[in-house]
């Protein structure tokens, strides 16, 4: 916001200044959080199952995932399922549900 002011346009604030309008206003910047990433202390890790196998042909591993979509109606899920060899979807479904949404997607290929 301080160096949009000044930059921008052409006003001549303080960061002081700033700090203060933008609590009057309810406005917080938003930043990252820390160290998000970092696995917890608990947290079992996992071998890699595929470090040491040759993907040669299609159909020989396939991976998954699911995320979610935040739209102003609420939120969907989708999922797919990817050949790992040749990249290519082989199926996905969107759901507003995670109960039928991966039964669906199997059930397609």
């Amino acid at each position: 916001m301080y160096n949009h002011l000044n930059k921008n346009m052409d006003h001549n604030t303080s960061l002081k200044r700033v700090y203060i309008l933008m609590r009057e206003l309810g406005i917080k910047a938003i930043i990252p959080k820390r160290c998000l990433s970092k696995p917890g202390k608990n947290h079992k890790k996992y071998p890699y199952l595929l470090r040491n196998l040759d993907i040669t042909h299609p159909k020989h591993v396939w991976a998954s995932d699911i995320t979610y979509v935040v739209l102003p109606g609420g939120i969907v899920y989708v999922v797919a399922i990817i050949d790992l060899y040749s990249r290519k979807i082989l199926s996905w479904s969107v759901s507003n549900t995670m109960d039928p949404i991966v039964q669906d997607s199997c059930h397609s290929i």
